[in-house]
């Protein structure tokens, strides 16, 4: 599945309601080890990652003014997930139940 599909699949799940894509912002970056976020990302996940990594980000903004942001982690190659990340309102929270 899908970064995006899982996002919505999981937060659909978590809030009980469906999201509108439009809602929805999406975006995939290539990036280096070294330019990985030591904040966001520890230093044992990135000691263990390949030179180059595609990095999508998916977020939502929900009623209240929650913001959920989901960022996978995958290889360059062939979009093998590597690590997911989940956040609500800048803190990393574990990963909804799906």
């Amino acid at each position: 599945m899908t970064t995006l599909g899982r996002f919505l699949q999981a937060l659909e799940k978590m809030m009980n309601e469906k999201i509108d894509l439009k809602d929805v912002g999406y975006e995939t970056i290539e990036l280096y080890r070294d330019e990985l976020d030591t904040n966001l990302i520890t230093e044992d996940v990135i000691k263990n990652l390949p030179d180059e990594v595609l990095v999508s980000s998916v977020n939502f903004i929900d009623e209240k003014g929650d913001e959920y942001l989901m960022i996978d982690i995958t290889l360059y190659e062939n979009s093998e997930l590597l690590s997911t990340i989940w956040m609500k309102n800048g803190e990393v929270i574990e990963e909804p139940t799906q």
